[in-house]
């Protein structure tokens, strides 16, 4: 393949249309970088097999300047474990094909830690055709297979990814971190000389689409509504909110979403007959500054031990939406550092449902002060977490190791 132009590869199970979370924003970073003429971006991605499966997606086209490649998927359900492996298998060699093909020295590579094997096959390729390699870091293994409760310390498999993660990390010319916490956690794996590779990129409000309603504009009679939104997944504690909702019977909790918990959660409501909460399904992307806008409050919990694991990229819209945050996790984790470095919510330590129902209270109780709290919260995703700002961070990483030669 001879090209006049700096290259780089984005590499995602992933992308338009399939915009859930990972989707959404591998694909707004490729467009953004192939904006540079000097630049050509190819995308290597999977025909839509999560929240989009079903839909046919060119397999070959040209898309806001990205080079876009979908490899055939056989599209099984991802809930099972036969539709997830094989779905996976596919989509992995296909792209080590493409990629140990095509890519040359100096070439810049983009990938995400989505399938579990897909960086690794990226890092062995990179390092054989003397390219650049991007990590990119939404879920930390085996940390996030603790935090949920699927396997054990001192399990087999926890020491081999502990071993193989730490080997990603040092073998990646860059390490893009979420937050705070999870570069903790990336850097305790490096030795001190390679910390600097690890860099902080969060991700961003979509300002453009979100749009801040203020508090008061809600009915006055209307009761107070705390909106759980995204996924509900063994990382996080909604049993702690179906707690709060049964000492709370005058406060609305509204979870919207999907995940492993969902039915466990709708049981619940019904089993224990909670006439003040709500399951109901996303709404249409069109619509997402109503539906987060459609609280007093919002509410994000993880379970114990989720900090530098997970970064929550939905609390950069509620932030856009104008609500406040009431959060239940780690003191030391990023979610708490952005809201009371800006004092735009309420940090509750895990599994206490007496300080998360007192915070609730307390947000209930002064329309006054939760009116300021919305205005301040819109303030800090303009100044902090626009996608301007996060695109220039990406900018600088990508054209820095362009220009090492």
């Amino acid at each position: 393949m001879m090209r006049d132009r700096r290259t780089l590869w984005v590499v995602s199970e992933l992308y338009a249309p399939e915009l859930t979370s990972t989707g959404y924003f591998i694909t707004r970073i490729a467009e953004h970088l192939a904006r540079d003429p000097s630049r050509v971006v190819f995308a290597l991605v999977s025909q839509p097999t999560y929240a989009a499966r079903g839909t046919s997606a060119a397999s070959t086209e040209q898309s806001n300047g990205v080079c876009i490649r979908r490899f055939w998927s056989p599209a099984l359900k991802k809930d099972t474990m036969l539709g997830r492996v094989t779905n996976l298998v596919v989509f992995t060699v296909l792209t080590a094909w493409r990629l140990l093909r095509d890519v040359s020295a100096g070439d810049v590579i983009l990938v995400v830690t989505n399938p579990p094997p897909l960086p690794y096959i990226a890092a062995l390729i990179a390092r054989m055709r003397h390219a650049r390699l991007i990590l990119l870091v939404h879920d930390m293994y085996p940390e996030v297979l603790l935090a949920g409760g699927m396997a054990t310390a001192d399990s087999l498999i926890v020491h081999l990814l502990h071993r193989s993660s730490a080997w990603l990390y040092r073998t990646s010319d860059r390490v893009v971190v979420l937050g705070r916490d999870m570069k903790r956690l990336v850097s305790a794996k490096l030795r001190p000389v390679d910390v600097c590779r690890v860099v902080i990129i969060p991700n961003w409000a979509s300002l453009d689409e979100v749009h801040a309603t203020q508090i008061d504009s809600r009915a006055a009679a209307a009761p107070f509504t705390v909106q759980y939104a995204g996924n509900m997944g063994r990382g996080h504690d909604v049993e702690i909110l179906v707690r709060a909702a049964e000492r709370l019977p005058h406060v609305d909790f509204v979870f919207v979403g999907s995940g492993a918990k969902r039915a466990w959660l709708e049981r619940q409501v019904s089993e224990r007959a909670l006439p003040n909460v709500r399951v109901t399904d996303y709404r249409p992307r069109d619509e997402l500054s109503e539906s987060l806008g459609d609280c007093d409050v919002a509410a994000i919990s993880f379970v114990p031990g989720m900090s530098g694991v997970s970064v929550p990229s939905r609390m950069y819209n509620v932030l856009a939406a104008g609500r406040s945050i009431v959060a239940v996790c780690e003191t030391d984790s990023e979610l708490a550092l952005v809201l009371s470095e800006d004092s735009v919510g309420w940090v509750v330590p895990p599994g206490d449902v007496d300080a998360l129902t007192a915070a609730i209270q307390e947000a209930s109780q002064s329309r006054a002060a939760l009116s300021s709290r919305s205005i301040a919260a819109r303030c800090v995703a303009e100044r902090k977490y626009s996608q301007n700002v996060v695109m220039r961070a990406y900018d600088d990483l990508v054209t820095s190791l362009e220009n090492v030669r």
